[in-house]
């Protein structure tokens, strides 16, 4: 597994923030870059590549399966004197945050950017990456060229909802668009997923098209990440 940190090999306090982006993106999408950037300014920042993504080994399957590439993260974080972590999630990153908080790990806050409310089943990557009768080299190897993702989807495919209830009550920040133009779900899909999670849930809706991270809404989530983890993770 591929990481990065920007904290200049010296840590400012025992406090870090580590960003998960989604599936058939990495840590160098311009995106997820943007946003260490501007976290760092404020805390020591790790972002990584989940398996099969980028420079990380290994096949991405969809099922559950990134929480492992998490929890390998955090378990560093800790041995480097980090006692407390928050991360930022987008998309299947998100999804994944929750999971591993579901499942008791050592995680103190989470800013959930559009976790699928769905089945993975339901993400456009997922689906196109399916249609491929045999995922044989040639689509898997399109699949990496052009979305830094090499990938063989299974049949039990992560659902947030499915574990949602089960997170414990740490602050959480869920963010979405009126519609998702990724999943392509309206907004109102985030109802159920909003009611599964702890009453410590925020909630913020972009307005029109998008996955969270599509201009001009960027700034706004940025502001809104900012002023949301200074009173919740300080």
């Amino acid at each position: 597994m591929h990481a990065i940190t920007m904290n200049n090999g010296n840590p400012r306090s025992d406090r870090a923030v580590l960003v998960c982006h989604g599936p058939a993106r990495s840590k160098n999408t311009l995106a997820i870059v943007q946003t260490c950037s501007i976290l760092a300014m404020h805390y020591d920042v790790f972002t990584f590549d989940f398996r099969g993504h980028m420079e990380s080994g290994g096949i991405y399957r969809g099922n559950c399966d990134t929480e492992l590439d998490l929890l390998a993260m955090i378990d560093y974080l800790s041995q480097q004197g980090y006692k407390h972590i928050a991360i930022v999630g987008w998309s299947v990153g998100a999804s994944t945050a929750l999971l591993a908080a579901a499942n008791g790990s050592p995680i103190e806050a989470i800013v959930a950017a559009a976790p699928p409310p769905v089945s993975l089943a339901e993400y456009k990557h997922i689906r196109l990456l399916r249609r491929a009768p045999m995922m044989s080299v040639p689509a898997v190897g399109m699949a990496a060229v052009s979305r830094y993702m090499r990938a063989m989807p299974g049949d039990a495919l992560m659902n947030t909802l499915d574990f949602a209830d089960r997170v414990p009550p740490i602050p959480i920040l869920l963010v979405h668009n009126e519609y998702d133009a990724t999943l392509n779900v309206e907004g109102s899909m985030f109802d159920a997923l909003y009611e599964r999670l702890p009453r410590t849930t925020e909630r913020m809706c972009l307005e029109g098209k998008g996955h969270v991270f599509d201009w001009p809404n960027t700034y706004l989530f940025w502001n809104q990440m900012l002023d949301w983890l200074a009173a919740n993770f300080q």
